[in-house]
């Protein structure tokens, strides 16, 4: 990272100010809005990728996105438009071992989700796998 964009990094870093890089639209890295195909990895693909180039935001579009957990990292702002759906996948075997939330971080600063669209919860699946622990 050159001198000048850690500056930047450290001045937002000290105000609370993301320095938004990039925009990564979920549907161009291959998300399906059809909220028929799981999409977890190309979603966390385009959060990865944000956060590997300095920051910024990931936009996602009208549509229901099938998905797992998320994991937000440092710099970046997940935009769900209107009309996008978040919705978990009912299949408890998508899960594998993880116990994070649809959308989670850790250790991470200067995150945010924005917009007008929904993040669906799925108490039923994760109730089902605890009753069988």
């Amino acid at each position: 990272m050159s001198f000048v964009r850690c500056l930047m990094a450290l001045v937002a870093g000290l105000f609370g100010l993301v320095v938004r890089a990039v925009t990564i639209d979920a549907v161009k890295v291959g998300a399906d809005p059809s909220g028929k195909t799981l999409c977890t990895a190309q979603l966390q693909s385009a959060i990865d990728q944000t956060a590997a180039a300095g920051g910024g935001e990931v936009v996602v579009r009208s549509g229901v996105y099938l998905v797992t957990a998320l994991t937000l990292k440092s710099g970046v702002t997940l935009r769900l438009d209107g009309g996008a759906v978040l919705r978990p996948s009912r299949a408890s075997a998508d899960y594998g071992t993880d116990k994070l939330p649809v959308v989670g971080a850790e250790c991470a600063t200067g995150i945010a989700v924005i917009g007008k669209g929904v993040i669906e919860g799925a108490v039923t699946v994760f109730t089902m796998r605890m009753a069988r622990l």
